[in-house]
């Protein structure tokens, strides 16, 4: 790891039965690597709509969120999960809470000491 940054982002993606488990067995044996439980931030809580090349926001994914968290706990410490941003607008708050999700995630792999992390959620696709 150098630095204290997340070098490696990996989303495993895919129909069921066809292996997403197995790759990401795979992938979780490098010892710079960190795996975490299917999040299903993207695929429950974004929406693609027609004529954007970008899906928007259309709930707030922080209870999902804090259960995550307790799935995937950076140590034996509790801390307190981090609210997200939605803000009133939700299609407004899209990229923005994306990022956020994405810094959950990378600050949780790094709180374990790994330089990248794998999340495996097959209906992001």
């Amino acid at each position: 790891m150098s630095g204290g940054e997340i070098e490696r982002r990996i989303f495993v993606v895919g129909v069921p039965r066809s292996g997403t488990t197995l790759l990401q067995s795979l992938l979780a044996a490098h010892s710079q690597l960190t795996s975490f439980t299917e999040s299903h931030f993207f695929s429950r809580y974004f929406r693609a709509v027609p004529g954007l090349s970008t899906a928007i926001l259309t709930r707030d994914p922080t209870p999902r969120l804090i259960e995550f968290l307790r799935e995937n706990p950076a140590d034996d410490s509790e801390q307190p999960a981090p609210r997200l941003a939605t803000g009133r607008l939700l299609p407004l708050a899209s990229r923005r809470v994306g990022r956020q999700l994405l810094a959950v995630l990378d600050q949780l792999a790094l709180s374990r000491g790994f330089a990248g992390w794998i999340e495996k959620t097959p209906r992001h696709l």
